[in-house]
């Protein structure tokens, strides 16, 4: 079927799908007309904002194939499905880019079940997605009960959350792609719900599922280490010393056992060389000045202040509500949405640190950003609680939270709508790099390098090369592979390099393959370079 006729006919779906969402919301709010006037505008709208947010994440995902990072990401996890060893030493076998934990590995090897690249890596962005999604959906859908139209209200939370995570940077580099953010914070974040969901504070299964869950998190990333230290210094604010020392024991346990299995399942000296050697050598960015340091803190303030404004309606009268009789623990209990600034708050510092490394990228940023925007969103579903005349002041209009955030999806629905249907006009003039690679690979094997696309050659012809990513990292960490056993895992008949978005040409030998490039007829958005000699297999 020719593409512009399938775009044609999913964009004549949606219209459809939109206009249906819309039409049905408009009868039902007459159709409830008994109800109060908040309950009959969620109802109305939440239809529409929910074709909105499916079309929206639908055309993400499906774009994955045009993202190079998730391609360079994705290999590793192939590479442990297909029974390659996944961590190597620092004198044997290939570089890949394999310095984080095995967790956020394992986490995507569902997507493993099909050999289709292309088909995989989407089922890889739908997971990592899933991962960031499922504990708010969770979280909100709990913290709702108690409310008529309690799950509708859950509901429009989460779409909230869902819609904020699509337009805030950091947060959309870590939903869609396919890193170890993704499992990271979902596991983070499924720690804070666990702790949250407790039917009373000493309930040794929630607080062992929450110990659990924040070691795999460290063991997934270890960005996420300050968890460990936030939420043991939280139960002691809520509950106390005795409940704070037994979740810190299942903290002990749990870290024990899992730090055991991995230590058994892999060869702990290539491990921890990756995971630690390697990213421990890393420089800071510019001399890592205070400039640089400042530049990435505001980065994050200027997301995190965007959160706070829009939280507002919901802060302002919950902060109003604690009166001087009322205890500590009792107001962390009224106001689970504490619990995520707390980690966030722990988690930033070390955000803004692995931001100004060599290597480092906004996606860093969502391990504070993630766990504000959770919070924020979940203050609003506090308004249940308050007092029928509690809002926020302004001017003279009394902004309720339940209205503020009808307001905010409706605001929302709106551009992630519009954000489906560009992506899907845009589709044709994607250059499929990634089709016109593994293609070539199939008939051609052992003839190009495609740097980052270590994956396709994986794929395509069987072979296990260096990652650029993996020969990047170990440059930064000044153990650049070089000589024989740079070119022991790459094409051995390779005729070109080809880079495509980022040139690394420099990782490569320059009297092998010297500086010039071109672009060929057949890789027209590809930096070719040639060989400038044969080397015998």
């Amino acid at each position: 079927m020719p593409l512009l006729f399938s775009i044609t006919i999913v964009l004549g779906c949606l219209t459809a799908a939109a206009l249906g969402a819309g039409l049905t919301g408009l009868f039902v709010y007459r159709k409830l007309g008994h109800k109060p006037a908040g309950e009959r505008w969620a109802v109305a709208i939440f239809p529409l904002s929910l074709v909105s947010l499916l079309a929206a994440y639908g055309a993400k995902i499906w774009d994955v194939i045009f993202d190079i990072h998730s391609w360079i990401r994705f290999q590793k996890t192939f590479v442990v499905a297909l029974g390659y060893p996944l961590y190597y030493g620092p004198d044997s076998g290939p570089a890949l880019a394999s310095i984080y934990g095995p967790v956020s590995v394992f986490a995507f090897l569902p997507a493993t079940l099909t050999h289709d690249p292309f088909w995989a890596l989407r089922i890889a962005c739908f997971l990592a997605a899933a991962f960031c999604l499922f504990p708010a959906l969770w979280i909100f859908l709990r913290q709702a009960k108690g409310h008529p139209q309690a799950n509708l209200w859950g509901w429009i939370a989460f779409a909230c959350f869902a819609f904020w995570s699509l337009f805030l940077t950091s947060l959309r580099y870590a939903t869609f792609t396919v890193h170890a953010d993704a499992p990271t914070l979902g596991l983070s974040a499924l720690a804070c719900v666990c702790l949250l969901l407790r039917p009373h504070p000493d309930h040794k299964g929630w607080l062992l599922a929450s110990a659990l869950a924040a070691v795999l998190s460290v063991w997934s990333k270890q960005i996420a280490v300050p968890i460990v230290l936030a939420l043991p210094l939280y139960v002691y604010l809520a509950d106390g010393w005795q409940t704070a020392k037994r979740f810190t024991f299942g903290l002990f346990l749990t870290g024990l056992v899992i730090s055991g299995f991995f230590l058994l399942t892999f060869d702990p000296q290539a491990m921890f060389f990756n995971m630690f050697t390697i990213p421990s050598r890393h420089d800071y960015r510019d001399g890592g000045t205070l400039l640089v340091f400042l530049k990435s803190a505001i980065r994050l303030l200027r997301e995190t202040v965007i959160m706070l404004l829009i939280g507002l309606p919901a802060f302002w009268p919950l902060l109003r509500t604690r009166t001087k009789f009322q205890s500590r623990a009792d107001w962390l209990k009224m106001n689970p949405w504490f619990l995520f600034y707390f980690v966030g708050f722990w988690m930033a510092p070390l955000a803004i640190l692995s931001n100004v490394k060599v290597g480092g990228s906004i996606n860093t940023l969502s391990f504070g950003n993630y766990f504000f925007l959770l919070g924020t969103i979940l203050a609003f579903l506090n308004w249940k609680d308050l007092a029928p005349g509690e809002g926020l002041a302004f001017f003279r209009l009394k902004i309720k939270p339940h209205g503020a955030l009808l307001l905010m999806l409706v605001s929302l629905m709106l551009p992630g709508l519009g954000s489906a249907y560009y992506r899907i006009i845009q589709l044709p003039k994607h250059y499929d790099f990634a089709a016109a690679a593994y293609d070539y690979i199939r008939k051609h094997p052992g003839e190009t390098y495609f740097a980052r696309l270590d994956l396709l050659h994986l794929l395509g012809e069987g072979q296990l090369y260096h990652t650029v990513d993996g020969l990047m990292d170990r440059h930064w960490a000044d153990m650049p592979i070089q000589g024989e056993r740079l070119n022991a895992f790459l094409p051995p008949h390779g005729k070109h390099l080809l880079f495509i978005e980022e040139n690394h040409h420099w990782l490569f030998p320059q009297d092998e393959y010297p500086v010039g490039y071109h672009h060929t007829e057949e890789f027209p958005e590809f930096l070719a370079y040639p060989r400038a000699r044969t080397v015998n297999p």
